[in-house]
């Protein structure tokens, strides 16, 4: 908590008047969900995981070493091929990300002044955008 106090006291008086409160709200809000995600039982998972795969090479050298030897020949591979595949996921999420947080920020921003949307009749205005 005190990182996301320094970082947004560390703004610009400019930067200030430009971001509304509800876009504030939902910056400080947004990825809650993906630090609890983080946090979660991923280590334990990773750590598991990790163990299963070596003793699995242990046992896969005890039976078959030539097999086990063409297998590991393939596996650089197969981890670029991961590395690319997480790397386009991780972009295509990030835009994902942009996209709701604008969608979120115009539909408070809406939400919050609908009389006045309501008064000037700025409702077609307000759907195409």
């Amino acid at each position: 908590m005190q990182l996301v106090n320094y970082q947004l006291f560390s703004q610009s008086i400019i930067w200030k008047y430009f971001v509304t409160m509800f876009k504030l709200i939902h910056i400080c809000s947004s990825n809650i969900n993906e630090i609890h995600d983080g946090i979660g039982n991923k280590l334990s998972i990773t750590a598991q995981l990790t163990a299963k795969g070596c003793i699995g090479l242990i046992i896969a050298f005890v039976h078959g070493w030539k097999m086990t030897l063409v297998m590991l020949s393939i596996a650089p591979i197969i981890l670029i091929m991961f590395m690319i595949g997480s790397m386009i996921f991780g972009k295509v999420f990030f835009q994902e990300l942009q996209a709701f947080e604008r969608a979120g920020t115009i539909a408070e921003e809406v939400l919050s002044s609908v009389r006045t949307v309501l008064a000037f009749n700025g409702i077609e205005h307000e759907q195409t955008r």
